[in-house]
Order: structure tokens, then sequence, then C-alpha cells
């Protein structure tokens, strides 16, 4: 949400965005973006059930072969990065689709 309003798209533009896979108007919709509050409910709600599910995954899968909070500490960190990592180019820059 920092990187949208640091570079003009809008503090909400994430969530909106996250929201246009279900609301497919929303796909179109111009930046800067304001606050619309189905978009953003939508969205919150969208991301949250992405942690929750990848949340699960890393208990069930990873944590369970993993002894001590350190092993656990640094497998969490490299399932963030490996779940950050797993995305399509141009992902996290919505320009770069366009």
């Amino acid at each position: 949400m920092l990187y949208g309003a640091i570079t003009g798209l809008g503090f909400w533009s994430p969530v909106v965005f996250i929201a246009a896979t279900i609301v497919r108007g929303l796909q179109s919709v111009g930046t800067p973006m304001e606050f619309q509050a189905l978009p953003v409910l939508l969205g919150l709600m969208g991301h949250m059930m992405n942690s929750v599910i990848l949340a699960f995954v890393f208990s069930w899968l990873i944590a369970p072969r993993l002894r001590g909070v350190t092993a656990l500490a640094a497998g969490g960190v490299v399932y963030g990065l490996i779940v950050l990592g797993w995305r399509p180019a141009g992902a996290l820059t919505p320009q770069a689709a366009a």
C-alpha cells in the first residue's frame, strides 16, 4: 500500500486490484485510485484469505519438519521469500502490465 501511495497509484490500489479478480469492472479503473468501500472490503477479504491459506500450508507441510524456534524462524523466512518470489513478471508493478 505504501508503494502505491509513494508512486501515485493511490494508497488503496493494492486491495482494489485484488478485488478486481472478482469484480471485473474494476480492472479498468484508473489511477490514482480513490477510496471505494466495496472494492477495498473485497480486496482485504481476498488478501486475508490468501494469508490464511499460505499460513496453513506452512503450518501443515513445513513447520512439523523443523525443530526449535530458530529453525522455525529461518524456515518461515525462507518460505516467505519463496512465496514472494513466486509471481509472474510485473505482478508487483501494475504499470508493467499496461
